[in-house]
């Protein structure tokens, strides 16, 4: 892997050699990596209407997908994840640069996914917790012993 940089949004997608084409030196492992279609400020961020951008690259990969371009080295199902329309989105990325001079992305946004979903577990603990000290067995036990 080459040098990597902070941290950036971004609009990514999957690297095809078909559309992409390669550098004179390439690493032989760019198949299995995304790009950046288009990054973000976040000046722009927080101020642009992302809805059309994000209208063309769909249009973008609905082209390619009638061109017949659907085919991937390593990926099988590359057909059904240009079809999925989720699929296109603003990413939080780590820049990656290869020795052949690419581009290449690290996607982060999935760690605020997984740390929503812890959060949403702790919450619904605390909930429930709080759910049964309300119930008048805990009370009178409390009201007893002074303990919850």
């Amino acid at each position: 892997m080459g040098n990597t940089s902070k941290l950036d949004l971004a609009i990514c997608e999957l690297f095809n050699p078909k559309n992409h084409g390669y550098t004179h030196i390439h690493d032989n492992y760019m198949n299995s990596y995304y790009i950046i279609h288009i990054t973000v400020s976040s000046n722009d961020f927080f101020n642009k209407p992302f809805n059309l951008i994000l209208l063309n690259l769909i249009q973008y990969y609905f082209y390619y997908r009638r061109e017949s371009i659907v085919v991937h080295p390593i990926i099988r199902n590359y057909h059904h994840i240009l079809q999925n329309i989720n699929n296109v989105k603003i990413d939080i990325i780590q820049k990656i640069y290869m020795p052949g001079g690419e581009e290449t992305v690290c996607i982060k946004t999935f760690w605020i996914k997984l740390l929503q979903r812890k959060w949403k577990r702790i919450y619904r603990e605390r909930i429930i917790k709080i759910q049964n000290l309300k119930k008048p067995n805990a009370l009178f036990a409390r009201e007893i012993t002074g303990k919850s």
